[in-house]
Parts: structure tokens; sequence; C-alpha cells
């Protein structure tokens, strides 16, 4: 193996490891945020500091997960799995098709439902309550399409390269 090959696998397994963790503390947060809900208003409004947190740390390591994944660890796949660098500049859309194609993840177009609620919670928290409570059930909805995602690509990881 050259040099620039073994440096690739190692940037590879890095961006791994980070996507790992975050999905690791994403699962953690689904958990404390699950005995929050269901949410109303009226349960909404009296949250403590402890549950926003929760709240907060979920959409945290949503965010972490989907960034990892999306501008570090699915280039880079596709970049060794091809041996095409172009892979790391190309549109995420080709990207993501891409990897549906060759197996690493089932669904390409759930990534932009996965894109909204992310969004969608930054920008609604905490004014409209009604709209903060649908994005905090989305959020920890989609959270579990995420790391589905993230748990197939490892698995043909681990089956492609033993990562």
């Amino acid at each position: 193996m050259r040099e620039r090959d073994a440096f690739e696998y190692e940037k590879l397994g890095m961006f791994f490891q980070q996507a790992s963790r975050h999905a690791q503390r994403l699962e953690a947060a689904r958990l404390r945020v699950k005995k929050i809900l269901p949410l109303d208003e009226r349960r909404y409004e009296s949250l403590g500091l402890d549950e926003i947190e929760h709240i907060d740390w979920l959409h945290y390591r949503f965010t972490k997960l989907q960034d990892t994944m999306g501008r570090k660890l699915f280039p880079q796949i596709m970049a060794l799995y091809e041996m095409d660098e172009e892979w790391k500049y190309r549109p995420m859309r080709d990207l993501l098709n891409r990897l549906e194609g060759v197996g690493f993840i089932e669904q390409a177009d759930i990534w932009d439902e996965l894109r909204k609620v992310r969004n969608l919670i930054a920008h609604e928290y905490e004014t409209d309550p009604q709209r903060v409570i649908a994005g905090i059930e989305s959020l920890y909805r989609f959270s579990e399409d995420l790391l589905r995602i993230f748990n197939q690509c490892s698995r043909k990881l681990h089956h492609e390269w033993m990562v």
C-alpha cells in the first residue's frame, strides 16, 4: 500500500471514530429526551434546566453526527471506494446517490429530511411553543433515522475495510 493510501485509510478511521462518538452520545441524549416526551404546551413551559439541556444535547449531537458524516465520512468513503479524490468536492446529492448505489446507505432522500428537521429546531427554537414542540419531537424521531444510516454505513465499512 502506498503511503498516500495509508494516510487516506487513516483519515477514514479517524472520521469514523468521530462519527461513532457522536452516534453514541446521540443515543444517550435520545434516552434522556425520551423521558420528557410526549410534550404538550403546558409540559414544555414547565421544563427544567436539566430537561432543556437534554434537548439541547440531542440537537447538538444530531448536528455533529450529520455534519461529520456528510462533510467528512461520506466523501472519504467514496474517495477510497472508487479511488477518486473528486468525491470530496462533488455535490452532496451526487455523493448520497452514489453511497446508496453501492450500499453504504439505504435511502439518499432521507438526508434532505434530516437537514430540514435540524434546521427547523435551530430556527424555531423558543419562539412558538407549538412549533418548538413539533421540532423537538421530529428531532427525536429523525435522530433514530440518522443513527440507522450511521449503523448501516458502519456495517458496510466493517465488511469492506474492517474499519
